[in-house]
């Protein structure tokens, strides 16, 4: 349970390729106010769009684990999100 890791994290992220949801994160900032209260890890959720900005900004992580082309911002990550079989 990522409560009990050692070292303790400062952040967990929950990852998913669904688009932006206000019902989940509304649920997921109550998650993450809990567990800031605790002295626990803050709880972020993020969604594809998101991830894919990110995959964006750092093209050598994409590269590192794509092996796919680098295009020009919304490039990387669309092209894994419309990718053959994705």
């Amino acid at each position: 349970m990522a409560r009990c890791f050692q070292p303790k994290l400062r952040r967990y992220f929950i990852l998913t390729t669904a688009p932006v949801n206000i019902t989940l994160q509304e649920q997921v900032r109550k998650i993450s106010d809990w567990h800031v209260k605790r002295n626990l890890f803050a709880v972020d959720v993020l969604s594809w769009r998101a991830i894919s900005d990110l995959l964006d900004k750092h093209p050598r992580v994409t590269r590192q684990f794509y092996a796919l082309p680098i295009l020009p911002r919304s490039g990387a990550g669309e092209l894994l999100l419309n990718r053959p079989g994705a």
